[in-house]
């Protein structure tokens, strides 16, 4: 992580007599009116370095340009503790009279300016009157003298400083036109200097009138977004609004501190007006799904009106949980070809949408040895469609998804990307939404869609009496810790090498874990499918595994079904499961089914089916299908192995453990077609949408819901939805190096003595009572989300505003929020939002496996739900717009005979900023 510098913007000029219509290339002087320009220097400081950018011009120069001047650019840096002799890089942006005076201020400085900015203001441009008027011939004698003293530093390109503080070549206002941006507390701001005189030259798209190169200018502000953190971290070179937006100095108002959040929000549209404002609140997978629906839809729009979108997270767009800069050795668990977040028949410039494989072969990734890499070809091998990618590869590809997507987007509409945390949404005037920040800031908008991904719960009783154990602990054993949640993983980095840690929970968490104490830490494994061997490296610590059962996780199949193949239902089909509604409503007055006695026949019925068509080779009759007491009991067993098992003692069931995995393993390595168990547990993956039916927005009773929820899921996640089956291989490879065992066994219990310094571990067996110790226990697992328990504040809010309640089934809380069917979010008296949605985690309770990301070349719910929530989206769009906007009557086109948009002024002069992922 780089270092945080303070940033400061000093205004030491003004320009009054400035009107709105010189400031713009393209301007329509009916709706001119004065727009002064503010002129400013620049002060970086932190972690032992003092820079000024740009060095402004002395009161001779403001009298000579007719300018007013205010504060000595030398008086302004003192106020902030700087004195000149101090100063020890200046950047020069470009070479323009009022950033390049004062150059002899800064005796012990070098000074940072760009080669073609040099070249220009000494070359032939300057023979022509109208280039060389910005320029003062004092300013570009004082530079040479600079550089005959060896304190130039010439730059070609874009340039590091160190520290994060990077240097960017843009052009377009003049040759050598360079752009600063720099780390800071809240983020990555970018000093635009005169690459945007105003903010509103960046979201009209419409350069200041001084430009050497147009496009250069107009490409400019795309490069400045994308260097940003949000509209707010662009400051622009001459903006009065800089210095009422940001909190300024208390004892000279003339100097803005733009490392701290912005008192004002930028300007954005009115949502009460004609104007149309969406809110997205969570940029992960299901935000991205969402922007892409709108993305599709609106490219039909026929009104030509301007829409802005309000982007909300605080991670990078796209990526959600699937950060592209943790370690490469944490797997998806899908093998990569059949992960997209593409709809079937998407298009992406005339070419069919990539699949994650596909993107990550374009993208040059090849397998060398263990790690995927970009390398050139011939060396590596090819990404098949069998691998199973990192999700640091998941998190590159989602964000280089939004990247396309936004840049799909007609010019009517705008994406600003916000940096935060939404705290709260309450209802607003006529209909809107008014969403706000923890800073206070507060946007107002016509229509909000939640997707803010995974939760994470509030610390539990247990959690708070766990955490004092280890703190109790860490006075006499210092290596003692209590981890409620492993993520991110890099917390993990403290845990000393030959520490005992228990992973509480064997599921895909657990797997990250293990990685992260092993490999991560430059451990090794050698060998080929199941015959691996772990290559400790010294630094990992001794790592038991616990759960509630000691079930390890099943590895998946070798997928032999295709990209899009899947098991072909015979008897757990949405059909039948209407037909069992039909009939519960007919015998009961209810359609609510129970799940143990109505659906999980069905279910065991179509294992077993599946069962049979693999050790037949697929040649059986579904119509005179009966299954045998073997395959009965063989299903029984998959969904439960423990029944009615019993184990001598802890040497029993670690034997047990070891053979279960083993024999697991064979399966995965034979495949999801050939072997009969990994066929019969694919089914729970192929036949979702059945499931769905007979589960989602109460189709259970209450009772049969929590035992659904209880049993069969963790049930059904530990057989269908394990770990890539070399992660097992690995496992098995860990076990026999000693670097990991299991503990405790089904029925385990964790007791904490008062007179103890380690987390103890008990079992009870038929003839031995075993324990075990650790010193540190990681709760390795991820929290269903619930408003309830939520530990956001935006949770806590939705409740306390009435805006949305918990999704109940009767008395039976599963998790989520409450929604209709078409995704409309509930308030607290039973009404439906008509323009608040949800979709995805938030959901998962009135829905069921919301999580999945789509598949391609097949239609996915994750994609369905998102055309749902946008479907209604735009149809309140076009109601608003008829609302608030004429119509446009019959008259002239615009560019290819498209219909001419009214009112163009009114709309351009609002138009917000488009703002990159980056």
């Amino acid at each position: 992580m780089h270092p945080q510098y303070e940033v400061y913007a000093l205004r030491y000029a003004l320009h009054q007599g400035r009107q709105a219509s010189e400031n713009f290339i393209a301007h329509d002087d009916q709706h001119s009116g004065p727009m002064p320009l503010a002129f400013y220097l620049w002060a970086i400081t932190g972690n032992g370095r003092t820079i000024v950018v740009d060095t402004g011009f002395d009161e001779h120069m403001a009298n000579k340009r007719g300018r007013t001047f205010l504060n000595a650019p030398a008086v302004l840096l003192a106020d902030i503790g700087i004195e000149a002799n101090d100063v020890t890089d200046v950047i020069i942006t470009h070479m323009h009279y009022d950033h390049s005076g004062n150059l002899g201020l800064f005796p012990n400085a070098r000074y940072h300016i760009q080669e073609a900015e040099m070249a220009y203001c000494t070359g032939s441009a300057m023979t022509f009157g109208l280039l060389r008027k910005p320029f003062e011939v004092e300013n570009v004698k004082d530079a040479i003298d600079c550089l005959f003293d060896d304190r130039m530093v010439f730059h070609d390109g874009d340039a590091d400083l160190g520290g994060g503080i990077g240097l960017h070549k843009v052009g377009g206002h003049t040759k050598g036109m360079q752009v600063v941006s720099i780390p800071t507390q809240r983020g990555q701001v970018v000093l635009a200097s005169d690459a945007a005189h105003y903010w509103v030259n960046i979201t009209r798209r419409s350069p200041f009138p001084i430009v050497v190169d147009v496009q250069d200018m107009l490409a400019a502000y795309g490069t400045i977004e994308r260097l940003a953190d949000s509209p707010d971290h662009i400051i622009p070179g001459h903006d009065p609004l800089v210095l009422q937006r940001f909190p300024r100095l208390a004892h000279n108002p003339d100097i803005a501190l733009l490392h701290l959040a912005p008192t004002q929000a930028p300007a954005m549209r009115d949502a009460t007006t004609g104007d149309t404002t969406i809110a997205i609140v969570g940029m992960g997978p299901r935000g991205l799904s969402i922007l892409d629906q709108l993305c599709q839809q609106l490219a039909h729009d026929p009104s030509q009106a301007p829409i802005q979108i309000l982007l909300f997270d605080n991670k990078p767009c796209g990526q959600g949980s699937h950060c592209a800069h943790q370690h490469e050795d944490l797997l998806i668990n899908t093998v990569a070809s059949q992960v997209s977040i593409f709809a079937k028949d998407r298009q992406l410039n005339g070419q069919p949408a990539p699949s994650l494989t596909e993107w990550a072969r374009q993208q040059g990734y090849r397998r060398v040895a263990d790690r995927f890499q970009k390398a050139q070809h011939g060396t590596g091998e090819v990404i098949s469609d069998h691998d199973y990618l990192p999700r640091k590869l998941l998190g590159e590809y989602l964000a280089w998804a939004f990247q396309q997507i936004s840049a799909l987007f007609n010019r009517t509409v705008s994406l600003t990307r916000i940096t935060a945390h939404v705290e709260d949404i309450v209802r607003g005037p006529e209909g809107t939404y008014r969403l706000a920040l923890g800073n206070g800031t507060t946007y107002t908008v016509n229509c909000v869609v939640l997707a803010t991904g995974h939760g994470v719960r509030k610390a539990t009783a247990a959690d708070a009496n766990l955490q004092a154990f280890a703190e109790v602990a860490r006075k006499t054993n210092p290596h003692a810790a209590y981890f409620p949640a492993p993520y991110p993983v890099t917390r993990l980095q403290d845990i000393a090498p030959g520490t005992c840690v228990a992973i509480q929970g064997l599921g895909l968490t657990a797997y990250d874990v293990i990685s992260t104490l092993t490999i991560a830490r430059g451990g090794r494994f050698s060998g080929e499918g199941r015959h691996r061997v772990y290559h400790p490296s010294g630094r990992e610590p001794r790592i038991l595994l616990v759960s509630r059962n000691c079930l390890p996780f099943a590895a998946r199949g070798t997928n032999q079904k295709g990209l899009a193949g899947s098991h072909a239902a015979a008897f757990f089909t949405v059909e039948a499961v209407q037909a069992l509604q039909r009939d519960a409503s007919a015998r009961r007055g209810s359609p609510q089914l129970d799940f143990e006695r109505e659906v999980l026949p069905l279910i065991k019925l179509e294992m077993a089916y599946a069962h049979r068509l693999a050790e037949q080779n697929q040649n059986v009759d579904s119509a005179s299908f009966a299954p045998s007491q073997r395959e009965r009991d063989a299903i029984d067993h998959l969904l439960d192995p423990l029944h009615d098992q019993t184990f001598e003692d802890f040497q029993h069931f670690a034997r047990f453990f070891r053979e279960h995995l083993e024999q697991d393993l064979d399966h995965a390595f034979l495949g999801n077609l050939t072997s009969p168990l990994k066929a019969a547990a694919d089914v729970l993956r192929d036949t979702r949408e059945a499931l769905r039916a007979a589960v989602e927005f109460g189709g259970l009773t209450p009772d049969s819901h929590k035992i659904y929820v209880d049993t069969f899921v963790p049930a059904t996640n530990r057989i269908a939805f394990g770990p890539p089956k070399q992660r097992n291989a690995e496992l098995l490879a860990l076990m026999d190096a000693g670097v990991v065992s299991v503990t405790g066994g089904p029925g385990n219990q964790l007791v904490l003595g008062p007179d103890q310094a380690r987390f103890r571990i008990t079992n009870s067996f038929k003839q031995e009572n075993f324990e075990a110790f650790a010193d540190v226990l990681i709760a390795a697992r991820l929290d269903l989300y619930s408003p309830l328990t939520d530990q956001s504040t935006l949770a806590h809010m939705l409740l306390a505003n009435g805006i949305a309640r918990p999704y109940l089934n009767g008395g039976y809380h599963p998790g989520g929020l409450d929604i209709t069917p078409r995704l409309q979010v509930i308030d607290a008296n039973g009404e439906a939002h008509e323009h608040l949605w949800a979709i995805g985690f938030p959901v998962e309770g009135p829905h069921f496996y919301t999580h999945a990301l789509p598949r391609p070349l097949k239609d996915s719910r994750f994609c369905q739900d998102a055309a749902t929530c946008v479907e209604q989206l735009v149809q309140a769009l076009g109601e608003h717009r008829s609302r608030y906007l004429p119509a446009v009557a019959p008259g002239p086109s615009g560019v290819d005979g498209e219909p001419a948009r009214a009112d163009v002024e009114t709309v351009g002069a609002h138009c917000p900023t488009l703002a990159d992922c980056d």
